[in-house]
């Protein structure tokens, strides 16, 4: 008699493009504003630009299209939340989903502030137009915060994300509230890459765990 053994088989999961695709789109997004964050902060030292400018160190045909760029780029980050807000960390989290969305929301009104700050590239702090831009970065960050630690709780209490993925989305609600404290200082633009790290770490975990 002979024994036949058959090799284990091994199902391979298949890619969900629904989510791997937005994810990987909120990586290269976040990356290229890391990029920005370390050249901006180090070109602070020689702009000949005034330092109450509102783009500051940026300015004039340099000032427009950078800003003109970060609006494209969170038009990945808007996207990539939103898989987030699908995502099966947050499927049976009514205030998670909420949360996630309400982070949308705020990725979408940076779009318009960076839109808004590439046409207005040199107007200075104290001009009212100015003030309103300034007021929907801080408003846009608050709601990454608030809608990011809402769903970050949610994830971490749904069960559906193992390792340090599940501490991801907790960790991409508090930092905002870092930067918002730091607007006003010369350190903001570290808070800056440091979100932008953070949210690369979002689109990983999404991949890892989603797709």
């Amino acid at each position: 008699m002979t024994l036949t053994t058959e090799a284990p088989t091994t199902t391979r999961r298949p890619v969900r493009k629904a989510m791997f695709l937005p994810a990987l789109g909120l990586i290269v997004a976040a990356a290229a504003q890391i990029d920005a964050a370390i050249t901006t902060n180090a070109f602070r030292s020689v702009s000949p630009a005034p330092e109450d400018s509102l783009n500051f160190p940026w300015y004039g045909d340099l000032a427009g299209p950078i800003s003109t760029w970060w609006s494209f780029s969170g038009l990945f980050l808007m996207i990539g939340f939103a898989a987030f807000a699908r995502s099966s960390a947050l499927r049976q989290s009514r205030s998670g989903q909420v949360g996630a969305w309400a982070a949308v929301i705020g990725a979408a009104i940076l779009v318009v502030a960076n839109f808004l700050s590439a046409a207005n590239a040199d107007v200075m702090m104290s001009e009212g137009i100015a003030q309103v831009i300034v007021g929907f970065f801080a408003g846009a960050t608050l709601l990454l915060g608030i809608g990011m630690t809402t769903a970050g709780v949610a994830t971490i209490r749904s069960g559906a994300w193992s390792g340090v993925s599940r501490f991801v989305p907790l960790a991409n609600g508090i930092w905002p509230f870092f930067v918002i404290a730091l607007i006003p200082t010369p350190a903001m633009q570290i808070a800056i890459g440091v979100m932008a790290a953070l949210q690369v770490a979002l689109g990983a975990a999404l991949i890892a765990e989603e797709a």
